[in-house]
């Protein structure tokens, strides 16, 4: 952190000043109306509508991506473990919700002007939602994440209902971690849907209209194991969202769609991003502790025990061969009985054996050192949506 400080040397000697009573307020740029449906609505998802620890982070996650949050920034994050991830599965659920607020009163989506008072108390005129969930087996990872947002278009006046428009971005990735979990690289999809509702209709009304897109994505994080960085990297491809489905719109005399007073766009689109960051954590906590993977741990053990059924099984079938047939079912019997003991002795040996590496890991974690200061940079690279190639 720095500080500047500035000092003026002023003289002694006041002269007077004469302002205006009142500075004049610029008027307000005129905005062209849309006159065609020859526009795409962009979507553009920064730091500040995102998961909350992206959003803490100023946007520069990617190199960290970790849980579900991850997934809004590196394709690779559903397999990368948390320091704290003791087990061989493991999951992570997120829940958030953002309403205006305290903004209600600023031109919170830069679209020129400030809302007035009346409409500051207008219910939904801004709201998202963001939800999600990551499953884990081993070093494999999947994750599926919704991000939901609702814009009042107009007011319901009478005898017209009013619109909103609901726009929701949807992922699912999938991601494997190689060398033991050093090197990441995930992939999946990411979708657009955006529909245009009306309000103060009946239930189960069809929306006005509804355009879907989907793309691919994919993204890589290496990690090796005791090293204090990290650099991770992703490539989304643009979505393009057309018309799906039916659609309840209007055709006015020049051609033009609309639904209700809205000229509606011929498009929705995410543009292409491609992002790279870095980590670097001081401190003498670890940033890429080696994850233990519970299964290769209880190998040994694991070995053992079936090494031991099979020898039991060989034994039994010699001593079944040299029985004489008339006592050779009783006797198939007692060592099946014998058998079904002895499996309940090694599953509880077992079970106990798998208690107590999960303890040594879990006292592994807790025996870290807690001081360390996380710097995260990232570079994210945004493409424009090109109205010629529509």
């Amino acid at each position: 952190m720095s500080l500047s400080l500035a000092t003026a040397l002023v003289p002694r000697v006041a002269r007077a000043q004469t302002y205006p009573s009142r500075i004049p307020t610029p008027a307000p740029l005129a905005t062209p109306r849309i006159g065609g449906n020859d526009y795409a609505i962009e979507f553009f998802q920064g730091p500040v509508l995102a998961p909350i620890r992206v959003t803490g982070l100023g946007g520069a996650y990617i190199a960290s991506a970790e849980g579900v949050e991850g997934a809004a920034v590196n394709s690779a994050s559903p397999a990368v473990r948390d320091i704290y991830s003791y087990g061989w599965f493991d999951y992570d659920l997120a829940l958030g919700a953002s309403i205006l607020g305290t903004l209600s009163g600023t031109d919170f989506d830069n679209h020129g002007t400030r809302r007035e008072s009346e409409n500051r108390a207008r219910v939904g005129d801004f709201f998202q939602l963001t939800f999600g969930a990551n499953l884990q087996f081993g070093y494999w990872g999947v994750t599926a994440t919704g991000d939901l947002q609702s814009y009042t278009l107009s007011g319901a006046s009478a005898g017209a209902p009013g619109l909103t428009m609901q726009v929701g971005r949807w992922k699912g990735l999938t991601a494997y971690g190689f060398l033991g979990g050093q090197l990441v690289v995930g992939g999946g999809f990411r979708a657009a849907t955006m529909q245009i509702k009306e309000t103060g209709v009946a239930a189960g009304t069809p929306s006005l209209l509804t355009m879907t897109g989907i793309a691919p994505e994919a993204g890589v994080l290496m990690m090796p194991s005791g090293s204090q960085w990290r650099i991770g990297g992703t490539l989304r491809a643009p979505v393009t969202g057309t018309p799906f489905g039916s659609e309840r719109t209007t055709t006015d005399a020049q051609g033009v769609r609309r639904a209700g007073s809205i000229v509606l766009p011929s498009q929705v689109v995410l543009p292409w991003e491609a992002e790279v960051g870095l980590a670097y954590q001081l401190g003498p906590r670890p940033l890429n502790p080696t994850w233990e993977n519970p299964h290769d741990q209880e190998a040994p053990v694991r070995e053992r025990i079936d090494g031991d059924r099979a020898r039991r099984a060989i034994e039994r079938t010699q001593e079944l061969d040299r029985t004489a047939p008339d006592k050779r079912a009783g006797r198939r019997a007692e060592l099946a009985r014998e058998e079904s003991a002895l499996r309940d002795l090694e599953d509880q040996r077992l079970a106990v054996e798998q208690r107590r590496l999960y303890f040594i890991r879990k006292a592994r974690f807790k025996n870290w050192p807690r001081e360390r200061i996380l710097v995260l940079a990232s570079l994210l690279f945004t493409g424009a949506w090109d109205p010629g190639g529509s």
